[in-house]
């Protein structure tokens, strides 16, 4: 009996080799140079939130693009900053998709997290403790 997986040949080593160098560092991003510090990243053009690539303490002055603002309170690694004035019930767009709902306003900066941004697909905690999601009444 033939199916999909007889009619499979195993490919040999040499096929997961690279067979060309990777491109330079200008056709890859369009960057001459590497930026001596990358303190937040805009994972996708269409995002309104950056992401902190490292701790930043407040007052660190951020620049993503042509955006720039200083922090008002310390950033942890990983944390989503507004890149615009945004409402509440906007969508927070990160990787180009929405991935919720702000509960509150926040200014150009402001740290969105559980405590301003509920979850328009999953029960949304903070501090261990279950915030209510209309949807899901």
């Amino acid at each position: 009996m033939r199916n999909a997986f007889t009619d499979c040949k195993s490919p040999s080593l040499s096929a997961f080799q690279p067979t060309s160098k990777p491109p330079s560092l200008q056709v890859a991003t369009g960057l001459t140079s590497m930026p001596q510090s990358l303190d937040v990243l805009q994972i996708h053009p269409d995002d309104n939130i950056c992401v902190a690539t490292r701790k930043l303490p407040a007052g660190t002055f951020v620049v993503c693009g042509e955006i720039s603002f200083e922090l008002t309170t310390d950033a942890a690694l990983g944390s989503k900053l507004s890149l615009r004035a945004l409402s509440t019930g906007d969508k927070i767009i990160k990787f180009g998709e929405p991935i919720g709902s702000l509960t509150a306003d926040v200014a150009v900066g402001d740290y969105v997290h559980t405590h301003n941004l509920e979850s328009d697909y999953i029960h949304t905690y903070q501090h261990g403790e279950l915030i209510s999601h209309p949807r899901m009444r």
